[in-house]
Parts: C-alpha cells; sequence; structure tokens
C-alpha cells in the first residue's frame, strides 16, 4: 500500500495547515488518502477562528487571507466530495480533490459537470452488476439527466 505522499500536493501544509507527518497519520486512521468530515470541519472552524483573531489583531493581510484560504479550501473540498464525487462512505472525503483547489482564483474555471457525469458513468458501470448493493456519485445529477430525458 501506498503512503500517501503522492496524493499530497507539494505544500500541503499550506493548504489544510498541518505538517506533512499529522497528514499521513490521517491517513493511517482511514487506511487510504482520505480526510475525515470532522477533521475538515475541525480545519474550517479553526483556521476562521485564527483568521478572525489575526484580524482583530491587526495582523497582516497576507496572514489572514492564508486562513481563510484554508477554511475555503476545507469547505470547497467537502463540498465536492460529498456532491459530485462522492463515494459508497460516509464519513471521509479523498484528498486527490485537494489539488484542484491550489489555485482559489482557477476553481470556476474547472469544467465540474464533466467531472461529474465521468465520475457518475463509473459508478453506473460499477452498478449496473447484479451484485451490486450500493450506488455512489453524483446521484441529484442522475435525477436532472433523466427528467430532462422524460420530458
Amino acid at each position: 500500500m501506498a503512503s500517501g505522499d503522492e496524493y499530497l500536493p507539494p505544500s500541503s501544509s499550506s493548504f489544510v495547515g498541518l505538517k506533512k507527518e499529522d497528514v499521513l497519520a490521517l491517513f493511517s486512521e482511514t487506511n487510504g488518502p482520505h480526510l475525515k468530515h470532522s477533521f475538515l470541519q475541525f480545519v474550517y472552524v479553526d483556521n476562521w477562528d485564527f483568521a478572525d483573531a489575526a484580524l482583530a489583531e491587526n495582523k497582516p493581510m497576507h496572514e489572514i487571507r492564508l486562513y481563510r484560504e484554508r477554511c475555503i479550501r476545507a469547505f470547497l473540498l467537502y463540498l465536492v466530495c460529498c456532491t459530485i464525487f462522492n463515494n459508497k462512505t460516509s464519513y471521509y472525503v479523498d484528498v486527490v480533490y485537494l489539488q484542484y483547489f491550489q489555485d482559489l482564483s482557477a476553481v470556476h474555471e474547472w469544467n465540474w459537470g464533466a467531472a461529474a457525469l465521468a465520475y457518475l458513468q463509473n459508478y453506473l458501470d460499477a452498478a449496473s452488476t447484479a451484485d451490486t448493493g450500493q450506488m455512489a456519485g453524483y446521484l441529484s445529477f442522475l435525477q436532472v439527466i433523466i427528467y430532462v430525458r422524460l420530458r
């Protein structure tokens, strides 16, 4: 099994605010390159509080921005992994998607619809077998496709 290093962006500590060793320890808890939802909530709340405290103390704007960006990354990672790229687990997100939030100014340029469709299609292939008990993927998107086709 891989250590999880290959899934970490080059400067992951600045993305989530932890040392690399701490992130790898979190990976060992989930048996892979995943972060628990509760950890993302922790990152979000802590960085929100740090940003508020830095603002109140008149710290430099680049420090406040760093905390706010970490907060935004945690939220976007949670949002994307719980809607578009959800899987059959209900308690963690895949860290591989963190790379898409390195540059927050470029997030709007990604074709999230095509990514959702490809991801859903992958899970539809798996769900078409007789031994499948659950399905994952962006099921709201599937409902919209069905609605549009049957209208």
